[in-house]
């Protein structure tokens, strides 16, 4: 628990919690639904669960005489897609793009689909761009688009870009954030010669705190050090902050295209617990 909320909505204090679980319970309530306190709202007549986190995260944000409405519209919108036939075949594919997910909140959900392990803890998801929201892609769904799974990711993959803006800047030297409105912008991560020049020698240091933003460093030399601790505290101030949190973990892509862990502390005070191999690295390129 963090200031009387629960850890999945701890940047809310106990009375804006409070208020916050009011108003999601009054807007589920003409669906059938319910909010759980482990951050997950059940409606009737749907198999899945439907995660409170990023709602929470987008409600801490939100001007405060706005935030009943962001609410209402949150499950009006989810009202509207669950009302809808859901679309097959074909069709679906101009549709797909990937989603990297905290592996523990897709699972959560109850409901197969199509997805791979990316590292410990991080998943990619293949899903559905609606113009009302963005859905997983059922196994059953992918079965009657006419493309085997391998295709299918490879579509997902050429459509990561979904036309929205975004901008790259340098956070310090040697150290570029890309951040932009779409959903799919740490999705960049799944191909970053494809979306980034900060490719070294030794491949590049990554970070994906939420959906809407990718840090990266080349490797070169003995300036990542300066980068790993500059990337750090800024990466685990936006996964907490939000909205759309993935994880505070840094990630190393070497060139073999292996995908390396680096874990950081959830709680105070912020520490990296490199692997090994990473730390040879740098004392290597520090000689």
């Amino acid at each position: 628990m963090s200031g009387g909320a629960p850890d999945w909505a701890a940047q809310l204090d106990a009375a804006a919690f409070e208020r916050f679980m009011v108003v999601v319970n009054d807007a589920l309530r003409p669906l059938g639904g319910t909010a759980a306190p482990d951050g997950f709202a059940e409606i009737a007549g749907s198999q899945a669960r439907y995660g409170l986190a990023n709602l929470a995260q987008q409600w801490a944000l939100a001007e405060p005489a706005s935030r009943d409405d962001l609410v209402r519209s949150h499950f009006q919108r989810l009202l509207g897609v669950l009302a809808q036939p859901r679309r097959v075949g074909p069709e679906l594919l101009p549709l797909l793009r990937p989603r990297i997910w905290h592996t523990p909140e897709i699972e959560d959900t109850g409901v197969p689909v199509v997805s791979k392990a990316l590292a410990p803890g991080l998943t990619a998801v293949v899903t559905i761009d609606l113009p009302e929201a963005v859905t997983s892609l059922r196994p059953d769904e992918a079965a009657v688009t006419g493309q085997t799974i391998e295709q299918l990711w490879e579509i997902a993959f050429r459509q990561i870009e979904d036309g929205q803006p975004v901008e790259t800047f340098e956070m310090v030297s040697g150290v570029s954030v890309t951040s932009g409105n779409s959903l799919f912008v740490a999705s960049r991560m799944l191909d970053p010669p494809r979306f980034t020049d900060q490719l070294g020698a030794y491949g590049a240091l990554l970070a994906i705190p939420n959906r809407h933003v990718l840090i990266a460093h080349a490797i070169n030399d003995a300036s990542t050090r300066a980068a790993v601790n500059a990337i750090v505290p800024t990466a685990r101030d936006l996964w907490r902050d939000g909205p759309g949190s993935i994880t505070p973990d840094l990630y190393w892509w070497r060139q073999d295209e292996q995908l390396i862990t680096l874990p950081v502390t959830r709680e105070e005070p912020i520490t990296l617990a490199a692997p090994a191999q990473f730390v040879a690295l740098l004392e290597r390129l520090s000689a």
